[in-house]
């Protein structure tokens, strides 16, 4: 728990506010057996803004924020699993909505699936898949009735599959490829001369990477990819792109 006060001595600074933080969080992980271990985790976050002065108060709001996340980590022979999935509630309610037609309470929820998987393919020769699913939708919220006005849905999902060679001292090189996509859909649609938000987007290409590692305990990590993007399945761009990055170990 947390109080933050915010205060100026400007008489024309109306930024002067108050902000309750609340925070819980509890976890717990079992080993089932040799190569299976679980594990669960639930967190409650809760912010309170206020503003002080009445030409901000109607943005006060209670921003609530529910997170359970099961894991599993398993491992067998030549195969390492992490699957975590995580259910998330996000709610913003104004103190002053119904005073206010310039404020709307809002909704945002997501239910979400990550892996880690390593596969030995022998004579040190291993594949490495990265995934990430998730629905997430955000709707207008009456939290005195906690009922929801659904606004949008919307489905992304990446993967990512590289195959790396036996290391070499300390340097392991991998290739493969990633694959991203987005779509994006309002629940009330409009008409063919009004805005909608609808949308697909697509990124995939090749990649490689290069990880070198010391020891010290440091490690250096050099990935490069190439993206074909396509935008309601018409192609847009082709888009390089290079990531360095440095791990020190003193």
């Amino acid at each position: 728990m947390g109080i933050l006060q915010y205060d100026t001595p400007s008489e024309l600074n109306y930024d002067d506010r108050d902000e309750l933080t609340i925070m819980t969080q509890a976890h717990y992980q079992r080993r089932i057996s040799k190569g299976l271990s679980a594990g669960i985790s639930i967190q409650l976050q809760m912010l309170h803004l206020v503003y002080l002065r009445a030409q901000r108060s109607a943005l006060n709001n209670w921003n609530r924020i529910l997170r359970f996340a099961p894991e599993l980590m398993i491992t067998s022979h030549g195969l390492q699993m992490q699957p975590r999935f995580e259910v998330l509630a996000n709610y913003t309610a104004y103190d002053f909505e119904e005073q206010s037609i310039d404020v709307q309470s809002f909704s945002f929820r997501q239910v979400s699936y990550r892996d880690s998987i390593t596969l030995n393919l022998g004579q040190d020769y291993h594949a490495h898949t990265s995934i990430y699913a998730r629905y997430f939708e955000r709707g207008q919220l009456s939290w005195s009735s906690f009922s929801e006005t659904p606004l949008s849905k919307n489905y992304e999902q990446f993967i990512k599959i590289l195959f790396y060679t036996p290391t070499l001292s300390g340097l392991s090189v991998g290739c493969g490829v990633r694959y991203y996509a987005l779509r994006q859909t309002s629940v009330f649609k409009t008409s063919s001369i009004g805005f909608s938000s609808d949308g697909f987007q697509q990124f995939y290409g090749p990649e490689i990477i290069a990880e070198l590692q010391f020891t010290s305990g440091s490690k250096c990590t050099l990935s490069g990819w190439y993206e074909r993007q396509y935008l309601n399945h018409i192609f847009n761009r082709d888009v390089p792109n290079l990531s360095l990055q440095a791990l020190l170990s003193f």
